[in-house]
């Protein structure tokens, strides 16, 4: 079997098996169920989205939208435990899992009309107008080599700029969880084996030089600040989950380091316009404004991922976090 074919076969089975998991995730009546089938589809996902050329986004689904994500419902499973657990109304079982499939159906033929325009759509436009080769002519102006920074940060900067604000506002929305604004989101620390405490002291350190090397390398390739984000916020979870209280999740620097990406993010864009250039336009200096930004939004993201999976513990007073 030649490798072309073995490649088909592959992507045969990964789109087979990312519409297989979607629909048992949905129909699941279970809920611990319907979140490894949820987690077991993003990491399908990613490999849909290795197999397309995008390592980011690859890296950004396992991290963020399966692992990360998954663990967020599996902690909101936990906490609702004591809560009926199956989806179909009890009067009526039978005619809400035939409303059930048939929506997944009807979504299904949804998607793949919509997709079918879509690609007929691209396949369509003459080779030399399509968009990659656009973004690629036009790389050595946006001040990173890297095709999809230039994109997420030149090239669409404002909509990029949207998306860090909606994810501070998910983030202020866990804020708003927590018992009091005085006692911040780091749950009241257990006690923690001296192996494990000494593994973390060594973990930590190289862990943020890991989340550094990949914020750095997203200039050039694969990286950026939502991946070196992803691996702050799992140093900060790992060091609470082993009895230490990270500072950066204190009531005081917590709200700071969320607002952070979104602040500079907005701030280097006022600043072009002061100085006379289009909106979130960098001019010569682009390469620093950018990498500028990707830091700030890293911090803010590893923040705000932790925020998440610890706004729903519950703390010693039996309050729910």
């Amino acid at each position: 079997m030649s490798g072309g074919t073995v490649g088909t076969v592959l992507d045969g089975l990964l789109a087979v098996a990312a519409v297989a998991l979607a629909v048992s995730s949905l129909l699941a009546r279970a809920r611990f169920p319907a979140v490894g089938l949820f987690i077991g589809f993003g990491v399908v996902v990613g490999l849909i989205y290795a197999r397309l050329a995008a390592p980011d986004l690859a890296m950004a689904e396992v991290a963020i939208g399966a692992a990360a994500t998954g663990a967020l419902l599996l902690r909101t499973v936990s906490a609702t435990s004591g809560v009926a657990t199956t989806r179909a109304s009890p009067r009526s079982p039978g005619r809400s899992g035939a409303r059930r499939v048939a929506a997944v159906v009807a979504g299904a033929v949804a998607s793949a009309a919509v997709l079918g325009v879509a690609l007929a759509a691209v396949l369509s436009v003459p080779p030399r107008t399509r968009l990659p080769a656009l973004v690629m002519e036009r790389v050595p102006d946006s001040g990173v080599d890297h095709p999809v920074t230039a994109v997420l940060l030149a090239f669409r900067a404002f909509d990029t700029l949207l998306e860090v604000v909606v994810v501070l506002v998910a983030a202020v929305a866990c804020l708003a969880l927590a018992p009091t604004p005085q006692t911040g989101l780091a749950p009241a620390p257990p006690a923690a084996v001296a192996p494990l405490s000494f593994l973390v002291r060594a973990a930590v350190p190289a862990g943020i030089v890991v989340a550094g090397w990949v914020l750095y390398i997203g200039t050039y390739a694969p990286g950026g600040a939502f991946h070196g984000g992803a691996v702050l916020g799992g140093l900060l979870l790992l060091l609470v989950l082993t009895g230490r209280q990270p500072p950066a999740l204190g009531p005081r620097a917590l709200p700071s380091g969320l607002v952070l990406g979104a602040a500079v993010f907005l701030a280097v864009a006022i600043v072009g316009l002061l100085v006379g250039e289009a909106l979130l336009d960098y001019g010569h200096l682009a390469t620093i404004a950018i990498v500028t930004i990707e830091s700030s939004i890293a911090l803010s993201v590893g923040l705000t991922l932790a925020a998440f999976y610890l706004a729903l513990v519950p703390d010693p007073h039996g309050a729910l976090r």
